[in-house]
């Protein structure tokens, strides 16, 4: 979540400034990959933050200017799964929709078995 805001945030103030073009698309990507290596990034927050630069200069929307509305969408998109997660617990895979399976008898039925040998009359 990180790399992303990095790379929105870099990718939309720099766009406004510099405009869009092939040598501002890697001054970008740089200055935004450089921005995560000052945060003490590792290579995916790193990657991240390149790739995201890297969408927002070049699927620039028909707004002027720094458009808030896009890192807030990061932002929000970010925390709700980790929400998600902490609110669920680990369960072992994905939370599945609907209500709960049905929860086993406490009593235990004893299973058939065929009478044996010494067990016939």
């Amino acid at each position: 979540m990180l790399g992303v805001s990095v790379g929105i945030t870099a990718g939309d103030l720099l766009t406004s400034v510099i405009g869009v073009g092939v040598w501002q698309l890697a001054v970008i990507v740089g200055l935004a990959m450089a921005a995560a290596v000052s945060l003490g990034a590792g290579l995916l927050l790193l990657s991240e933050a390149g790739v995201s630069a890297t969408l927002v200069a070049t699927l620039q929307g028909t707004t002027a200017g720094f458009p808030p509305a896009r890192l807030l969408d990061v932002l929000l998109g970010g925390v709700e799964p980790v929400r998600a997660s902490a609110r669920h617990g680990r369960r072992g895979g994905a939370v599945r929709p609907g209500p709960p399976p049905p929860a086993r008898s406490a009593r235990r039925v004893p299973r058939y078995r065929p009478p044996t040998g010494s067990d016939r009359r």
